[in-house]
């Protein structure tokens, strides 16, 4: 039978590909790196937020965004005033979830309320306007220079701007008393 040396020499040269020599799968590699960098947004011709970042990655095809150093101001669209200030240690934009995470200490302060938010870790799912933190960390409240309050467990909800702590929370009330002639 002929057929079968051909056979056995066909099958020894079709399988001489090096499995060894594929690339391992690879974490997913950003598509863009930006260095030091300030980005903003328009709207009506006029800028409503500007970002700036140490380090700033792109993964396009994700609609991902993670940052390093972030520090932002957004503007009021009326008046162009600033409404917020903020900042955090890094800065993880799922774009496609609407979801934003932060990190490494995050800190914002609404301008016009003179109300600030400090934690090590905050989540914003914008489509629910929850704002939350993981559940062992600690939040610190202030508004202005009159009441702080911190605790665990905290979850707001944005759009009503109403906040709730679900675990210890302390807290301090200043209350300044008016002159008297």
């Amino acid at each position: 039978m002929k057929i079968l040396p051909v056979f056995i020499v066909f099958f020894c040269t079709a399988c001489s590909f090096n499995y060894q020599d594929l690339p391992e799968q690879t974490v997913s590699q950003p598509d863009m790196i930006f260095a030091n960098v300030t980005l903003k947004r328009y709207d009506n011709a006029l800028v409503d937020l500007s970002v700036h970042a140490q380090e700033l990655e792109m993964y396009d095809e994700e609609k991902i965004w993670a940052g390093k150093h972030i520090d932002f101001v957004q503007y009021d669209n009326k008046t162009q005033k600033e409404s917020m200030r903020g900042e955090t240690g890094i800065l993880y934009i799922d774009e496609k979830a609407e979801e934003y995470s932060l990190g490494d200490t995050v800190f914002f302060h609404l301008i016009e309320d003179d109300f600030s938010v400090r934690s090590p870790a905050l989540i914003w799912k914008k489509k629910e306007n929850l704002l939350s933190a993981p559940a062992d960390e600690t939040v610190t409240i202030t508004q202005k220079d009159e009441v702080t309050v911190e605790g665990k467990s905290f979850a707001a909800n944005t759009a009503a701007k109403e906040f709730a702590f679900n675990e210890s929370t302390a807290g301090t009330i200043l209350i300044k008393e008016k002159d008297t002639p």
